[in-house]
């Protein structure tokens, strides 16, 4: 299927998509856990002599915050998984509770934080910073960069093995998002072609020891 909505077949016990499919909340203002979400669809392709920027592409507008419960408590998490939402792993209560627990994610938030097969970095930008209506983009580039984009500023970009195994190959990413902290809604909005705006080089991360 076409990414247009929020799986309703993933999404932890305190996760829950609101009237507009695209939209998901936390069920449970109070607590900042079990907030998982992933998209019903992979995540687009964008290319084109008009484009400064190719690759895989999606964004999200942030559409509740909780200062009040959470005042800097915790942050949320964005990112990338090869596995579908269709994925038994994903059903059920063999659901992770949080989305760095999916197999075969990159995440990037809580905190200033990159996590990549469950190991632990730390990046420049910190997703606690996010605020009502801001607009989240991520682009996964063919060399298989992940970029994220606020208010189509860059705030980090980071290498990752999310790319492909040959140039001619296209591969399935889903894009996949943690609830955590301050951020209690995010709306997928509707497809939308890469950030115009140059790229600047990547970030160093460093590994921390969890």
């Amino acid at each position: 299927p076409v990414l247009d909505r929020w799986s309703p077949k993933v999404r932890a016990f305190n996760t829950m998509i609101a009237k507009e499919p695209t939209e998901i909340r936390r069920r449970n203002a109070e607590m900042i856990g079990g907030t998982l979400a992933i998209g019903n669809g992979p995540m687009p392709y964008y290319s084109g002599d008009h484009l400064l920027n190719e690759g895989y592409c999606c964004s999200f507008r942030v559409t509740a915050t909780d200062d009040e419960r959470h005042p800097g408590a915790g942050a949320c998490a964005v990112g990338v998984s090869r596995v579908p939402p269709t994925d038994f792993r994903l059903q059920g209560p063999r659901c992770p509770l949080h989305a760095y627990e999916v197999p075969d994610v990159v995440m990037v938030g809580y905190g200033p934080k990159y996590i990549e097969e469950r190991k632990w970095h730390s990046v420049p930008w910190d997703s606690s910073a996010l605020k009502l209506h801001d607009r989240v983009a991520m682009l996964v580039t063919p060399e298989g960069d992940l970029v994220i984009f606020v208010n189509d500023k860059q705030v980090v970009r980071i290498a990752t093995k999310l790319g492909p195994s040959s140039k001619e190959e296209q591969v399935k990413l889903y894009p996949i998002v943690d609830l955590g902290g301050r951020v209690g809604g995010l709306l997928l909005n509707p497809p939308r072609e890469p950030p115009y705006v140059q790229l600047r080089s990547k970030n160093r991360v460093q590994r921390l020891l969890t």
